[in-house]
């Protein structure tokens, strides 16, 4: 039995040992296994606890109420999903007729480190050590105040951090950043908050308005909005919940694209190494534009654009997907692997290489964002990727 068919034959036992479908053989196997290292028994025994089941399945579940139908109608092949009772407290495991990965989704969050421990004895230690490091920094950023100064929000104590002409910044208790403007504030003093790899950072502007700002992004907008237009700057993927002023129309530049606000909850992706420039809308009603064309999106909806083309309208996004990161999970559902470990690179900054054809595969994968690398790499090989890690390069290999 080869490395791979060996993972996903212990995956599959453990998932039937929750809902008690094991036969006689496949109950002595999994005996064997479990007797055959102290590990192999904590993790069937971490694997059971009810309490660690519920607490993550509440928690994804909280912010995400579509997740169960989307993975019932998911179109790709999975063997197995899980169906939550929480009314009476209990998890049930059920089978899929498809047998082609030995887990999938929501299992991802508490076993995708479990499984790629049993295969790491093909790693080497140091390897492995490694892997428990690359966790995400979350809450660290940089903001850089108009004289160019720059303060580390995530070194910086609760209370006023800086000062900005007439604007006080201050860090609250949760770690986000407020704006407290003085009177007759100028607008053309500009501030920046920039997040590195791995990480994210809440900032309430000075009009009210909230910003999520994702790994490796950045946002730049003034310390007052005196114009008549409230105008912000935005590079990689930023979502906002803008506060309503009819008076003030709020506009976001991202490059050569601008989104025209009044009131609303939308997310932009706009990486440099993505293809296209999505903006999707939650909440209201924006006007997405570029040299060549406008279009108007209602909730739901998602703008595309690719550099210097027209923009495209997609309708019926899944927006769980899309905010997934806000709330703190990756979400790919049907996605293509190389937009996956995209995603993956700016969280563990990471350096993804190619060895041979890129595999073709669309991955269902939910997993939490706080997971360390180790949990990632579990969950790429519960679904047959073929890959080696080494320091910080992790290298995709054709399908054996």
């Amino acid at each position: 039995m080869s490395g791979s068919d060996d993972i996903n034959s212990i995956s599959q036992l453990l998932f039937r040992s929750i809902s008690n479908e094991l036969d006689e053989t496949e109950r002595k196997r999994l005996d064997e296994w479990r007797n055959a290292a102290s590990e192999n028994n904590a993790i069937y025994e971490e694997f059971h606890r009810a309490e660690l089941w519920q607490k993550e399945v509440r928690s994804l579940l909280e912010n995400r109420q579509k997740v169960d139908q989307a993975l019932r109608n998911a179109n790709i092949p999975i063997n197995v999903a899980v169906d939550v009772d929480l009314r009476e407290g209990r998890i049930v495991v059920f089978r899929r007729k498809w047998i082609r990965y030995a887990a999938a989704a929501i299992l991802l969050i508490a076993v995708g480190a479990y499984v790629y421990r049993i295969n790491q004895s093909r790693v080497k230690p140091a390897i492995v050590a490694d892997q428990n490091e690359l966790a995400p920094a979350y809450d660290k950023a940089r903001l850089t105040l108009s004289d160019g100064s720059v303060v580390q929000l995530d070194s910086a104590g609760v209370g006023v951090i800086a000062k900005d002409g007439e604007s006080k910044i201050v860090k609250l208790e949760d770690g986000q950043i407020k704006y407290e403007a003085g009177t007759a504030m100028k607008n053309n003093l500009l501030n920046e908050m920039a997040t590195s790899t791995g990480s994210q950072y809440k900032l309430t502007l000075p009009d009210g308005s909230r910003v999520w700002l994702n790994a490796s992004s950045s946002i730049k907008y003034p310390v007052a909005f005196t114009d008549k237009e409230r105008i912000v700057s935005v590079t990689g993927e930023a979502y906002f919940e803008v506060a309503k002023d009819a008076k003030k129309p709020f506009r976001v530049k991202v490059g050569e694209m601008l989104i025209d606000v009044l009131g609303t909850s939308f997310n932009v992706n706009a990486y440099d190494n993505e293809p296209l420039v999505k903006t999707t809308l939650l909440e209201g009603s924006v006007r997405v534009s570029n040299k060549k064309s406008a279009v108007l999106l209602s909730v739901n909806q998602q703008s595309q654009m690719k550099l210097n083309e027209e923009l495209v309208v997609k309708r019926s996004i899944n927006t769980e997907e899309t905010i997934a990161w806000k709330n703190g999970y990756f979400y790919f559902d049907k996605v293509e692997l190389p937009i996956i470990l995209r995603e993956f690179a700016r969280w563990y900054n990471l350096d993804v290489v190619y060895e041979g054809t890129i595999p073709d595969e669309k991955l269902l994968i939910i997993l939490k964002r706080s997971s360390s690398l180790q949990s990632v790499l579990g969950a790429l090989q519960i679904n047959n990727i073929n890959f080696a890690f080494e320091g910080r390069k992790l290298i995709i290999r054709s399908a054996e």
